[in-house]
């Protein structure tokens, strides 16, 4: 016996006006506005969020490259320990 699903997954119904309608369609013509301006607002954003990261790993790496320097040079010598 077959499922809901699998015998609904052959059937064009699911297929969004822009996979399965025509060309000039008014619900393709929506459809494809409507991928396009996601596209438009998901990438920037994503893109943002991605280059905040790189910028933190960037700065982190040099924190501690500093923070590296600092040490070596106040690393007391052993003359003055004993």
């Amino acid at each position: 016996m077959l499922s809901p699903l699998t015998s609904a997954l052959g059937s064009p119904i699911l297929g969004c006006a822009t996979c399965m309608g025509t060309a000039f369609d008014g619900a393709t013509i929506a459809a494809n506005w409507a991928i396009i301006t996601m596209g438009g607002i998901l990438f920037p954003i994503l893109g943002g969020v991605i280059m905040m990261m790189y910028t933190l790993r960037k700065r982190e790496a040099a924190a501690l490259a500093r923070v590296d320097e600092f040490a070596s040079q106040n690393r007391p010598t052993d003359s003055l320990n004993g």
